[in-house]
């Protein structure tokens, strides 16, 4: 960030990945080093016949995605929206940090947290209907993060309880935070992909499963 003289994957190490002790685990531009230590990932072909998606949407997230995903100069690169590098561990440790202290650090306070989920909207994201291949979605957002709609049917859930927020990865991936269930999860994933229905995702079968056993 230029006010800082830092990069943006600089200032993910020094301000979220050291204070929660993540060393490793997370990186927004992974060093060349620790390629050898990342998982090749895969884009489940779709069942029957393939979505037709808006071809200004494939401009955007084009069909050969993944494979670009596994190239070493993206791995390097430290495109904020698409490429953190991050165990599931870390991913939910670090949601858990937004919602409350994890081993004595909070990487926001609990009245700025509450300033950023006020700032609701629910105009229509455009390009996210035109990527998917289950529409209509509801898309409710503040500021960066996806907000819970409660509807299993939607893409945007995120457990039972309505101030539960987060973001989905491509292909199926999940971080998210619960204030008031206390509850943070990450979900990370080999297998991508993007034509099932959202009952039937492994995101909300996992979600779920953990709210089932709280």
């Amino acid at each position: 960030m230029r006010g800082l003289g830092l990069s943006l994957g600089e200032v993910v190490a020094e301000e979220i990945v050291e204070p929660l002790r993540m060393g490793g685990e997370m990186y927004l531009g992974t060093p060349t080093s620790e390629h050898g230590r990342m998982v090749t990932l895969f884009e489940k072909p779709p069942s029957g016949e393939p979505p037709e998606i808006d071809p200004l949407a494939l401009r955007c997230v084009p069909p050969d995605i993944t494979e670009a995903l596994n190239r070493p100069e993206v791995r390097s690169a430290q495109v904020a929206a698409a490429n953190m590098s991050t165990t599931a561990r870390a991913l939910a440790r670090h949601y858990a940090a937004l919602v409350g202290e994890v081993d004595g650090c909070r990487l926001v306070s609990e009245a700025h947290l509450e300033r950023v989920l006020s700032q609701r909207t629910d105009l229509p994201d455009v390009l996210y209907q035109l990527n998917t291949a289950i529409p209509p979605q509801e898309t409710p957002r503040a500021g960066a993060y996806q907000l819970n709609t409660g509807r299993k049917d939607q893409s945007m859930y995120f457990g039972p309880n309505p101030r539960a927020f987060g973001h989905d990865g491509y292909g199926g991936s999940l971080g998210s935070a619960d204030p008031e269930a206390k509850v943070a999860l990450g979900y990370t994933k080999t297998l991508l992909h993007t034509d099932q229905i959202p009952e039937t995702l492994s995101k909300t079968r996992f979600i779920e499963t953990v709210y089932g056993n709280l």
